[in-house]
């Protein structure tokens, strides 16, 4: 028997260092009901690992602020307060508990929003205030449609964020919801005691080192666990809990690295939503997974979400006089195509390697021309990416930021790595560049449509077309790399060296 997180990528559990803090630190006062317990004032000081630096140590409140802020917080009613304490997770500006009581995470977190939003940041909130909070934690809630969902399979409640996932699709032992953009996946499980009991069940999640799994927090109480940590790709958090029918409950939340720093609240929401008894969802809040399988089906896009329509904007290289190079995706399906302003046509498209050469006589030659890298680059390698943003079908600005290499599946034409870094819809074809200016690859496709908060998209490992691909590509078509240096440049000299050669390729749909 399997667990969920013990099995591949698309069921296993991966969450974020940064919720482990607090995610995992509310989940060991944590009831087995959905109400989250007053940890607030309770959380362990015990730190998680983490890559950065502290630095000095604030300062800490007046004895005589934390008191003002206390009372002002103690005259709110239980259901203003948790009410607060809900909008300030949608705001990530809190990690902690919604159950009302007063602490550390709570006076930090309202201070937080204060900061963010030019008040006087002391932590007491009024009328105004709190109504302001629970406004801006509203709508951020409400865009993603977090709802609260009775799982037939299971027998729990779990908030799901309706907007940004597919159908649910049933698992051998619950249900998965995953977002459209593959980034994320939400799981669900129930199996019966008499199959694991939670102390093997610990000790397995514990174990499994698959996939570079490691765990970085970990905790078991009689009634239940929490296990969280990442692996090469991907973090992980995972609860489970047992009931009195004597089954195991639980879920797991797990998404791209590259998307943690948006998506942590959603790992705090859910695990604060989370009841392995199902009471706390309304009967009429069930989810309808597709025909039970083994393996989750692809989902579908939401119809709320309906796909772009007009021109897709990609990005070119200038790389002979006339000639700019791109990729396949830019150019499928084209019933008009232009570089710049100016009209192109399609010279080679090469399938195996996913590039194209355009015919593009209005295209002026580059500066000078661009090494490509013949090697691939490690992880170590700082990169820089460069491309346009698509706006209503337009070419945007020039977006230039940096970049690095993670794991990925290889697929045919494609590079065995993937470049992680942030780019808007117009980011197909974008360069990436090593610190030397060589062309290091291409990006393969950007959806013009993905998770999106609050109209950004995320940080997102991309597929990408390798250099020695290039160079091969540029060969058989005889145009002539230049040699790569050694120098190491800063990302604004090397953005200004190639911004001449790049230029918008607008494929009319």
């Amino acid at each position: 028997m399997h667990f969920p997180s013990s099995r591949p990528l698309n069921v296993a559990a991966f969450a974020c260092l940064a919720v482990l803090t607090s995610a995992a630190a509310f989940a060991e006062n944590a009831p087995t009901t959905g109400a989250k317990p007053g940890g607030d004032a309770t959380m362990p000081a015990k730190p998680v690992p983490t890559t950065k630096v502290p630095g000095p140590a604030a300062p800490a409140p007046a004895a005589n602020q934390i008191d003002e802020a206390k009372a002002a917080w103690d005259k709110l009613s239980l259901e203003d307060r948790r009410a607060i304490q809900d909008a300030l997770v949608w705001t990530g500006d809190y990690n902690g508990g919604v159950d009302g009581a007063f602490g550390k995470g709570t006076l930090d977190a309202l201070k937080s929003f204060e900061t963010h939003h030019k008040l006087n940041a002391d932590g007491t909130v009024d009328a105004e205030e709190a109504k302001g909070i629970v406004s801006a934690g509203t709508s951020a809630k409400a865009a993603a449609k977090f709802t609260l969902i009775n799982d037939a399979a299971t027998g729990v409640a779990i908030g799901v964020p309706l907007a940004l996932v597919g159908t649910p699709t049933r698992t051998e032992h619950g249900t998965a919801w995953t977002a459209t953009s593959k980034q994320f996946t939400e799981e669900t499980f129930a199996l019966a005691e008499t199959d694991k009991d939670l102390p093997s069940v610990f000790q397995q999640l514990k174990a499994d080192t698959r996939d570079g799994r490691k765990v970085d927090y970990s905790v078991i109480k009689p009634d239940w666990l929490v296990v969280a940590g990442q692996t090469n790709a991907r973090k992980f958090y995972t609860r489970i809990s047992v009931n009195g029918d004597k089954h195991l409950r639980g879920f797991t939340f797990s998404y791209e690295k590259g998307v943690a720093p948006v998506l942590e609240k959603f790992a705090v929401a859910i695990a604060n939503s989370f009841d392995p008894t199902g009471k706390s969802a309304p009967a009429s809040a069930s989810a309808k997974p597709e025909v039970a399988a083994k393996e989750p089906s692809a989902p579908t896009q939401p119809a709320a979400l309906p796909a772009p329509v007009g021109p897709m904007i990609a990005n070119g290289l200038v790389v002979a006089p006339g000639k700019v190079l791109t990729v396949a995706a830019a150019v499928a399906k084209c019933t008009s195509l232009t570089v710049g302003a100016s009209p192109a046509s399609v010279a080679k498209l090469d399938k195996p390697t996913g590039l194209a050469l355009l015919e593009a006589p209005a295209a002026k030659a580059p500066p000078a021309s661009l090494p490509v890298r013949a090697n691939d680059p490690s992880a170590a390698d700082p990169l820089v990416v460069l491309g346009f943003t698509e706006a209503a079908g337009k070419p945007g600005p020039l977006s230039v930021t940096s970049g690095e290499t993670v794991g990925g599946p290889a697929k045919p034409g494609l590079a065995a790595y993937r470049v992680l870094t942030q780019l808007q819809p117009g980011g197909t074809g974008a360069l990436v560049t090593d610190r030397t200016g060589a062309l290091v690859a291409l990006v393969a496709a950007v959806p013009r449509q993905g998770v999106q908060i609050a109209g950004i998209q995320p940080q997102t490992a991309y597929d990408v077309v390798p250099g020695p691909a290039i160079g091969g590509f540029l060969g058989a078509v005889g145009i002539a790399e230049a040699q790569p240096g050694t120098a190491q440049h800063t990302t604004g000299e090397i953005a200004a060296a190639v911004r001449g050669a790049i230029v918008p390729v607008v494929c009319g749909q």
